[in-house]
């Protein structure tokens, strides 16, 4: 790969070699952590400087989802996207699905909200993957109640899911007291699986909850095996790094941004691409002995990271422990708007919270940001999901 981007790739024919990694056509692979991340911005600004004189075959061009900001676009090809739809298969035998057995998706789907109809390759191609697509738009009582149907109806191997709508569902399925079919496994993805929300759809569909990570950028770079003991590195079609901010690798147990080379994009080489994500390197190996590399945890986008108000980045699972076993919340979302001003956006159910527990909030709140930090409380009707159809338990208008 660095050697077709030294010869076929302008801006890596400047930055391999000025970062003396690739020297002729000798590869220093010692120096591999000298060489820039490369960022949302530079991709934008490099445009067509980052394609191959050299692409492969079936070139199409692809988006990022645009959860951090501007989405940007990217050159992908048929060989980039046969080794995803392997990876696919990999996952889904994790999970405890062989290809032709039926599958559930819960996903985004816009196209149920305009009233368009699924296009004929998207109909193809759900028939011939046996793949039942949920729409993570429709999460109201009645939507779920319908999920819950299908899902009895399919029979499904496994679920695929975004990690905040298969949550919600599931809290549906408990509170409710439904009967719902239980899969082989369920595959977490688009979203932080933590824990709590982890104990709560084991509980609710009976069975394993496997954290999946990728992007529209790289594709799938790494799942959960049923040990659950971290995330499993494709390293057949991606080299992954865990790097502080000048780029360099963080010790085991620490946390830091991801950084990502796809290995079989040649069309449009993305080099230690900094995806916008934050995950903890693996202190030891998985006890399965599967011959990949492992990833502790995935621990969220960096805009799901708040900022101190001495400006140092945390993550804010603390503060959305403070709610998950208070009984008048029924969906929150936490907003961090300005440096000093976190928002409680929270649908409420029966009546609102009393005082002291919302003192408790706002004192704790401060103990992780700062004493100066303003925290207001907003009571809703409704948290929708964002334009790609997940929910967003918490984000952050300052991290970018």
């Amino acid at each position: 790969m660095l050697e077709h981007a030294a010869e076929t790739v302008p801006y890596y024919a400047e930055v391999l070699r000025e970062a003396g990694v690739v020297e002729g056509r000798d590869i220093h692979l010692d120096r591999f952590s000298e060489l820039p991340l490369l960022t949302k911005a530079v991709l934008r600004e490099q445009g067509d400087r980052l394609e191959s004189s050299d692409p492969g075959d079936g070139v199409y061009t692809n988006t990022s989802g645009g959860t951090t900001g501007e989405p940007v676009e990217f050159l992908q090809d048929s060989t980039y996207l046969a080794w995803a739809k392997g990876n696919q298969h990999l996952y889904h035998r994790f999970a405890g699905r062989e290809l032709g057995e039926p599958w559930v998706k819960l996903w985004g789907d816009a196209s149920d909200i305009s009233g368009e109809d699924e296009s004929l390759k998207d109909q193809l191609t759900d028939r011939v993957l046996n793949r039942h697509v949920l729409n993570s738009y429709r999460m109201g009582e009645s939507d779920m109640r319908e999920h819950v149907a299908a899902i009895n109806d399919i029979q499904p191997a496994d679920i695929e899911a975004y990690a905040e709508s298969i949550h919600e569902l599931s809290k549906f399925v408990l509170e409710e007291d439904l009967e719902v079919h239980s899969p082989n496994g369920i595959l977490s993805t688009a979203g932080t699986l933590t824990e709590p929300m982890r104990d709560v759809i084991e509980d609710a569909f009976e069975t394993t909850v496997l954290d999946k990570y990728g992007s529209r950028e790289v594709g799938t770079v790494a799942c959960e095996c049923p040990e659950q003991e971290g995330l499993h590195v494709f390293s057949h079609t991606h080299y992954v790094e865990i790097v502080d901010d000048e780029g360099q690798p963080v010790a085991p147990g620490e946390e830091g941004k991801l950084a990502i080379t796809p290995l079989t994009n040649y069309t449009m080489p993305l080099i230690r691409y900094e995806i916008g994500d934050m995950a903890v390197t693996a202190a030891s190996d998985c006890s399965c002995e599967l011959p990949f590399p492992v990833i502790e945890s995935v621990t969220g986008r960096v805009t799901d990271h708040f900022v101190t108000t001495d400006g140092e980045l945390v993550y804010p699972g603390y503060l959305r422990k403070l709610l998950y076993h208070e009984p008048w919340v029924e969906k929150y979302q936490i907003q961090q708007t300005a440096a000093n001003r976190v928002v409680y956006r929270i649908v409420v159910s029966g009546s609102e919270p009393p005082q002291e527990t919302t003192d408790t909030i706002v004192a704790k709140t401060r103990s992780l940001l700062g004493d100066d930090t303003i925290v207001d409380f907003e009571y809703v009707d409704q948290i929708g999901a964002s334009m790609s159809g997940k929910f967003r338990y918490t984000l952050s208008d300052v991290v970018e």
